[in-house]
């Protein structure tokens, strides 16, 4: 099974970037497995180490904070756990083969009484990325991810997203609200958009307890972006708001070194309006934008 599925990659590579290109991409994966299978991370060092947290919480109000190496991150209101384990979650999507941040190694670096930092070391990929989350004012975080590419790589995308648990009614992408579907043992895409929005979010509980709305949005307006919502298979008990990024096909080598990927901001709100003050500004955008469009395409036809 493992020699098809590299023999796959091969193929790829090789009608990707021709056989150069494909016998140096085996070369660097072999070369990062052996890096890996060596990796001072399986060797004990006998120099003393200060101790590394495990476990951040920190709390404003209704809100609470939870981050457990190994469990991932949790958001509570008023002790009720929103997200659903691993909470935040980064996917890359390369040549045949996908993996994601709930897989990797992750340390914690830094951590204050209303910030961590986290170093994420994907296992199977020679990448690693830094998160950093923060909170702000009562029921908002903001949360960055930097890269660092080891080696060349070839990334098609990258996903980020929130793993939000059962318990909501409705998704929002953009100005777009839909209840969600029955869920059962498939994985369902219920929205993937073709052409940028910056928010995505879940409302309106089910059944008679209430819960805040929670939403994500884009900070940068990065290009690439579009929103994303998902149900994934039943046993996940969880439902999947988030964005995608679409590497160009011309920028998919991604050399070594640092870069930015992500800003975004996390909104725990109990006030209907809030939301739907951010859906009619996008509404009210979409549409000045299609009448903006319309009214070039007249006065050309006009001029001619």
């Amino acid at each position: 099974m493992g020699f098809k599925k590299d023999w796959k990659k091969f193929k790829n590579h090789l009608k990707d970037g021709g056989l150069f290109y494909a016998f140096r991409r085996g070369v660097q994966y072999f070369l990062f497995l052996f890096r890996k299978k060596v990796s001072p991370r399986n060797i004990e060092i006998s120099s003393p180490r200060l101790p590394v947290p495990d476990h951040v919480s920190f709390s404003k109000g209704n809100i609470k904070f939870a981050y457990d190496q190994g469990a991932g991150f949790s958001i509570f209101w008023k002790d009720l756990e929103l997200t659903q384990k691993p909470g935040f979650s980064c996917g890359i999507h390369t040549l045949g083969f996908s993996t994601d941040s709930s897989l990797a190694d992750t340390e914690i670096l830094e951590k204050t009484d209303d910030f961590v930092k986290i170093k994420v070391s994907f296992q199977e990929l020679p990448i690693s990325q830094i998160w950093s989350v923060r909170m702000g004012e009562e029921g908002i975080f903001f949360w960055d991810i930097d890269v660092e590419a080891k080696e060349w790589l070839y990334i098609e995308e990258f996903r980020i997203v929130s793993l939000v648990g059962y318990g909501y009614k409705s998704w929002v992408s953009g100005h777009i609200q839909q209840d969600f579907k029955r869920v059962d043992d498939q994985w369902h895409d219920l929205f993937i958009g073709d052409r940028p929005f910056d928010l995505v979010a879940v409302r309106f509980p089910l059944g008679d307890s209430f819960r805040p709305s929670f939403s994500m949005e884009l900070l940068d307006q990065q290009e690439y972006f579009s929103s994303i919502i998902q149900n994934p298979p039943l046993s996940h008990s969880a439902h999947i708001i988030g964005f995608r990024k679409l590497i160009p096909a011309d920028a998919r080598q991604i050399p070594p070194g640092f870069s930015h990927l992500f800003s975004g901001r996390i909104t725990i709100s109990e006030k209907d309006y809030f939301l739907d003050t951010r859906i009619e500004k996008l509404r009210q955008c979409e549409l000045n934008g299609i009448f903006a469009k319309n009214k070039a395409g007249n006065t050309a036809v006009f001029e001619k």
